[in-house]
């Protein structure tokens, strides 16, 4: 957060709040560990952990079958695509929120060097429980 920008802040903010409040969101989210149906070999550790990303917006394109994202933050790929996204994990009754990539790198290797999110992606002792969602 400390990088963030204060419109950022202010949209994670919003789709915290949303999400409390039972609100359908517009982006496209889904499982970090799956590509077109299909399990990324590559992404063990983000199935293991039940990590996903949430394209948060700005959003520059609307797909042509487009569906609002539920408040359980189901998958859904007809969600509108964004750079921006959010990572987080689902955990039973709790989303953890991991990380904010202004630019969306499609699916890094979890312990990849280059990948943004490498070394938050696994502390779940420093993750701070933000919603009910399942």
């Amino acid at each position: 957060m400390p990088f963030m920008t204060d419109p950022e802040k202010m949209r994670l903010a919003l789709w915290i709040a949303d999400i409390l409040g039972g609100a359908e969101h517009e982006g496209l989210n889904k499982p970090s560990w799956i590509n077109d149906g299909k399990v990324i070999k590559a992404a063990h550790s983000y199935q293991k952990n039940n990590v996903w990303h949430y394209h948060c917006g700005p959003y520059t394109k609307v797909p042509p079958n487009h569906k609002m994202t539920d408040s359980v933050l189901s998958e859904n790929n007809n969600g509108k695509p964004s750079s921006e996204i959010y990572h987080y994990a689902k955990h039973q009754d709790v989303i953890i929120v991991l990380g904010f990539s202004r630019t969306h790198i499609p699916f890094p290797a979890a312990d990849s060097k280059t990948n943004p999110i490498r070394a938050r992606g696994y502390s779940w002792h420093t993750a701070v429980p933000l919603s009910t969602a399942n």
